[in-house]
Formats: C-alpha cells, sequence, structure tokens
C-alpha cells in the first residue's frame, strides 16, 4: 500500500484489519512448522506484552544455531505452498546467520518484512507461550536487545525501553551485563544520551495506541537516563 493510501485510514483500520492479519497468517505457519524460532523485537513487546504502539516487521531469532538456516527455508517452503511470495532483488538480504525479505499476499495490499536472525549465544528469561505467539521472547531478552540497538537512532527502540521501564523492575548494572554479553561498547553514557535526544517529532510520528503526552514520556526519560548512568534500580516502577 501506498503511503498516501496508507495515511487516508486510521492506524487502528490498517492495523487491526489487515496488516495484524497478515501478521497473524503467517504466525499461524511458523508454529506449524515446528521450529525452534521464536518471535522478538517490537512486534512481540507491542502485540504480546503493552499493547502501547502499532508495529510492522515480524522478527524470528534462535541463539547461535547451526541449523538456522534450515529452519529458515522449512519456514519459507511452507509460506510458498500458502500462496505467499517475495521478490529476491528488492528488500531481500541472505547471509550465513540473516535473512530478510517482504512478503506478499494476493489477499493484502501492503508488504511485510520478516527478518530472521541467528542471534549470539546469550540469551535472557524464558520463551514465552502468548495470546499472540506460542514462542514469544522474554520482555527481559527484548530489552538488552533493544539496548544494543540504540545506535541505529530509532525512536522505535527508545519507545519501546521507556515501555518496559514502566512495567518492569530491574537492575539497571544486570542489564548493562547482559548487553555486554552480546555486544562489546555499550556504555551507559551513550545510551542516556541517545535517549534522551529524542524530538517530539520522532515521538509523534510513533504509531501509538495509547495516550501519551511529549512531556510526561520525556519526564520519564530523564529519569531512566539517572538510572541508567546510576547503574541502579529502573525507578519508573515502584
Amino acid at each position: 500500500m501506498a503511503t498516501s493510501d496508507k495515511n487516508t485510514i486510521s492506524h487502528s483500520e490498517f492495523y487491526e484489519e489487515n496488516l495484524y492479519k497478515l501478521q497473524d497468517g503467517v504466525l499461524s505457519i511458523v508454529k506449524n512448522s515446528d521450529v525452534p524460532l521464536y518471535l522478538t523485537g517490537g512486534t512481540a513487546l507491542s502485540r504480546a506484552y503493552y499493547h502501547h504502539r502499532y508495529s510492522d516487521d515480524l522478527d524470528f531469532f534462535v541463539n547461535s544455531d547451526s541449523a538456522f538456516n534450515q529452519y529458515v527455508d522449512i519456514v519459507l517452503k511452507a509460506l510458498k505452498e500458502e500462496g505467499y511470495s517475495w521478490s529476491t532483488e528488492t528488500g531481500f538480504v541472505k547471509s550465513p546467520d540473516f535473512r530478510t525479505l517482504v512478503l506478499k499476499h494476493p489477499d493484502y495490499q501492503m508488504g511485510l518484512k520478516l527478518d530472521f536472525v541467528n542471534d549470539v549465544a546469550a540469551h535472557y528469561g524464558e520463551i514465552c507461550d502468548t495470546a499472540l505467539f506460542y514462542r514469544t521472547d522474554s520482555v527481559r531478552n527484548i530489552l538488552s536487545n533493544k539496548v544494543t540497538a540504540i545506535f541505529r537512532m530509532s525512536a522505535k527502540d527508545i519507545v519501546d525501553i521507556h515501555r518496559i521501564c514502566l512495567n518492569e523492575k530491574f537492575e539497571w548494572s544486570q542489564i548493562f551485563e547482559e548487553v555486554r554479553e552480546k555486544e562489546l561498547g555499550v556504555e551507559p553514557l551513550d545510551v542516556s544520551q541517545i535517549m534522551q535526544g529524542i524530538t517530539q517529532t520522532a515521538f509523534d510520528n510513533i504509531k501509538w495506541k495509547c495516550k501519551l503526552t511529549y512531556a510526561d514520556f520525556k519526564r520519564d526519560i530523564d529519569i531512566i537516563a539517572s538510572d541508567m548512568l546510576s547503574m541502579k534500580l529502573n525507578s519508573l516502577v515502584g
């Protein structure tokens, strides 16, 4: 669907009646494929846990698994058999530990981006059976992944970290220990500065499902930054 078309309908209609139904069809096929891929990232966080914003992509991970490409091939074969298609020229990337593509289906006008990742071995928390998907990543693991991803300068990562902080008890010192098991060189000062740099324009461009003012959000971000620099308990949760 073209951007102009998307803007003529509400976010609720576009996602709830269209894109999320496309996502649900893919999730069902992945589940029936009986592979150990788990759903993570912003869609897992927003659809399975907090329902704070709309999310577009599906991210499927395993951790340091030599059979990763076999799992992806099984899923793609099943998708193709159910009428899904994708271009191997536009939006398609394949490497030993990563696959990305834009999925199409004749019943839907929009595409759906899928990412398959063979991640590092470190993983925190338990894979959960949620109403969205039977293998959904833990909030704890999503948090450390969001922190390591902060350098891509995406407002969605900042918003997701904020939402986790509103809901979960944890020590920032432990989170950064987990982050450093995944990626070296991620420092609290850098992360806090990026988070505090989010603009109102970036905030307003988030496809929100919940009501939140930029002023309240910025106040919370300053608290998160302070907690992070002090490496102490997340103080947004009592």
